[in-house]
């Protein structure tokens, strides 16, 4: 049975694998519509990789080691900032249009949890600031406060090509 044979075996085959495509299609769409330069969570310019230091040899002969990190903070708090705005509008965004704007920030690691969210527990509150308190070349933590006082700590990680939300916590206010 060749694919096209498979796929009109049923109507309702046909229409799932339509369902399907029109998801996928919906999604990317929304993320497209959604960002402002097309993918929002791609990297500034050189703030993806650290950078030589150029110092002499160490007295010992062996190569220097570069301890400096690049500033990735605009970075963690762009990604951050999408990845909540995204999230608190899970109360009143439709299932399927809310983990679609969700993926564009978020790694697909937290799609269980995602799918297992009580979107009636998120919080009735907009962004309101965010520190950033840990940072490597490639991950860091921003500590977000939202405008009704509580606190989510966003583990942001870049895999290479972007930087995505790895990680969502309640926090405690400092």
């Amino acid at each position: 049975m060749n694919p096209l044979q498979w796929l009109l075996w049923s109507r309702a085959r046909f229409m799932a694998v339509l369902a399907a495509v029109a998801a996928v299609i919906l999604m990317a769409a929304i993320a497209a519509l959604t960002s402002p330069a097309g993918t929002p969570q791609t990297a500034v310019p050189g703030n993806a990789e650290p950078t030589a230091s150029h110092t002499p040899l160490d007295d010992d002969g062996g190569a220097p080691t570069d301890t400096r990190v690049p500033d990735n903070k605009p970075n963690i708090i762009y990604t951050a900032k999408g990845f909540i705005d995204a999230w608190l509008s899970g109360r009143t965004t439709p299932t399927d249009r809310w983990l679609a704007s969700i993926h564009v920030w978020a790694s697909p690691i937290l799609d269980p949890a995602m799918n297992a969210t009580n979107r009636e527990a998120i919080p009735d509150a907009r962004w309101g600031s965010a520190t950033v308190t840990n940072i490597t070349a490639t991950s860091g933590t921003a500590d977000v406060t939202l405008t009704n006082g509580s606190h989510l700590i966003v583990i942001v990680t870049f895999d290479g090509q972007q930087w995505l939300v790895t990680d969502l916590a309640e926090g405690t206010a400092p």
